[in-house]
């Protein structure tokens, strides 16, 4: 996956030195962070069966084209990296209890009165390319920074999914973390994810223009074809720059 990613970014270099203006249209790459977790539909239980779902934190970068489509719409395009998924919580572990398969024999055998606990995490890796529409809804009077409403589609191609166990406050084997190379599902090759957020554009000086982009993205049809449907949400706040390199220069 690694070197996926890396080619990614390579794909991604040109992207930058080609950052124009913010008017009318304009490139531009931006890191994100935030949450992510799923509605899950079983029939089957996942391993091992007395753990919680909980959310956990991911990220993603993107380049991005906007072009305008008038004085108050403008389209978006993107392609980039994005991490969803969910996070399951095994608490309070007991001698003999389960753990998931292939974590030392399967089962706590340590006595010891410690806490134990594990996090599972669940992790669908995608290269996204993004189809949103921008909305401004107003702007600042001193015409510095715009607001908009941002919605749209994304379709998501699997790179890899895996599975990270991280242990705490105890060791099997001497190891604190599991890595699988599965989640022990079939996740499919493409699927699709919908987007609704914000987006914030500051101009900093005259070539420098500073975006906040906040959205949720749902994903309503399962990633996976098993007995076990997984929906991912992510909540991530997309945030870089836009650079003119004329203004620059002068």
């Amino acid at each position: 996956m690694q070197k996926k990613i890396t080619w990614i970014w390579i794909a991604f270099l040109p992207l930058l030195s080609l950052a124009q203006s913010k008017q009318p249209n304009f490139f531009s790459v931006t890191v994100s962070g935030g949450i992510t977790g799923a509605g899950i539909s079983t029939t089957k239980k996942l391993q091992p069966a007395n753990a919680s779902y909980n959310v956990r934190f991911n990220f993603g970068a993107h380049a991005w084209y906007n072009y305008a489509l008038g004085n108050d719409w403008d389209l978006q395009l993107g392609m980039g990296y994005v991490d969803a998924g969910f996070r399951r919580q095994q608490k309070n572990i007991q001698y003999l209890d389960p753990t998931y398969p292939g974590i030392g024999s399967g089962m706590i055998i340590d006595k010891t009165n410690t806490r134990k606990d594990i996090n599972y995490d669940y992790r669908f890796h995608y290269l996204q390319v993004p189809v949103l529409f921008n909305y401004k809804v107003a702007k600042s009077k001193d015409f510095k920074s715009n607001y908009m409403l941002t919605g749209g589609i994304n379709v998501d191609v699997l790179l890899k999914h895996r599975l990270t166990a991280r242990l705490e406050n105890f060791t099997v084997d001497g190891e604190k973390k599991y890595q699988f190379d599965s989640t022990g599902m079939k996740a499919n090759v493409i699927t699709a994810s919908l987007s609704i957020g914000a987006r914030l554009e500051h101009k900093l000086d005259k070539s420098t223009t500073l975006i906040i982009h906040p959205v949720f993205n749902y994903y309503p049809l399962s990633v996976t074809n098993s007995d076990i449907k997984i929906n991912p949400y992510t909540l991530m706040v997309h945030a870089g720059v836009v650079i003119n390199i004329a203004s620059k220069k002068q």
